[in-house]
């Protein structure tokens, strides 16, 4: 059975404060369907498939691309493992289209947060 998807409507554009959780597929077909974000999908399908594959438990995704902002400053991402031996050795730094694609790497993440992030299983 499907995972619900919680991501909440925007309000003045952005998400409310707090962690929503979505499919990789819930993710993409929000926030990767308009010309400028189409690129995209890709991206982030590849980061749902890198994570899955080294046994992540969680991919966070922040930041202006999960806004109603039709051309976002980057993509942000934080990548959770729950062992340190599986977190590669640098952080991954990509450029699409001219917006920065940044992911890092993370054993544990405090789940108090000020920002709104999306938690994107796989």
């Amino acid at each position: 059975m499907p995972r619900k998807n919680s991501i909440p409507e925007f309000k003045a554009g952005l998400l409310p404060k707090g962690v929503w959780s979505c499919t990789g597929a819930q993710f993409i077909e929000r926030f990767c369907q308009s010309k400028s974000r189409a690129v995209y999908a890709v991206a982030a399908q590849e980061i749902f498939d890198f994570s899955a594959a080294r046994g992540a438990t969680s991919v966070f995704v922040g930041g202006s691309f999960v806004s109603e902002k039709a051309k976002p400053a980057d993509f942000d991402c934080i990548i959770v493992f729950e062992k340190e031996s599986q977190i590669p050795d640098r952080t991954a730094r990509f450029e699409i289209e001219g917006t920065n694609l940044m992911s890092s790497f993370a054993r544990k993440i405090n789940r108090t947060f000020l920002v709104p992030l999306l938690r994107c299983s796989y």
